[in-house]
């Protein structure tokens, strides 16, 4: 039973310099081994492989957030992937071709999906800039139609007549004016004149 638990440890241990093993059930197996060897071509392909992942990862969180900074990470991760794939079949990994192929495609589906979403985002934006400015002109017809309004309704002048609303007259100025929301004028008349005349 010993002898079998020292085989699969042997069996799980691959050498890479005097002394020094990795084991092939370590998550970080490839990118040790990269690291140990860079010009391993089955190691630069893995590793391409997992910075694809991370660089997807990356995208869905900009799709979801339209946070510039995960597009970037996108963007530098798939590169260095696809370099990274490149490299590895130049060395002799064929297993690599395949997966550049895919990358490739995978960039060119990518990019038109990114433009539409961006189109679409700036009419979605253009849109709500003519809401907005249809609103703020709206405002301002309504705020000239009240201020007109209001001043048809307590008086308006023309020329050298002043037309009041509502009617009332007194005759003499009194000495605390009523508060009231309309604005009162005062005219002096001369010469004798009734209330009912100047009111007509």
């Amino acid at each position: 039973m010993e002898s079998i638990s020292r085989f699969k440890i042997k069996d799980n241990l691959i050498p890479i310099s005097h002394g020094y093993f990795l084991a092939k059930s370590d998550p970080l197996f490839w990118q040790k081994l990269l690291k140990r060897k860079p010009e391993h071509a089955e190691a630069m392909y893995h590793v391409a492989l997992e910075i694809e992942e991370n660089a997807q990862k990356n995208l869905k969180r900009f799709l979801w957030t339209r946070n510039e900074g995960y597009l970037t990470a996108y963007r530098k991760g798939i590169k260095e992937a696809s370099d990274l794939m490149q490299r590895s079949l130049g060395k002799g990994y064929f297993k690599a071709r395949t997966e550049i192929l895919r990358i490739q495609e995978e960039i060119h589906s990518t990019d038109k999906r990114l433009t539409l979403a961006k189109k679409k985002l700036m009419s979605n934006n253009r849109t709500l800039i003519y809401v907005f400015l249809a609103v703020i002109i709206a405002l301002l017809i309504l705020i000239a139609f009240l201020i007109c309004y209001r001043s048809s309704t307590t008086y308006l002048e023309n020329h050298r007549y002043t037309y009041m609303l509502p009617y009332e007259v007194v005759d003499k100025k009194q000495a605390v004016i009523p508060q009231t929301d309309l604005i009162p004028i005062t005219i002096q008349v001369k010469g004798t004149i009734t209330k009912q005349l100047l009111v007509n």
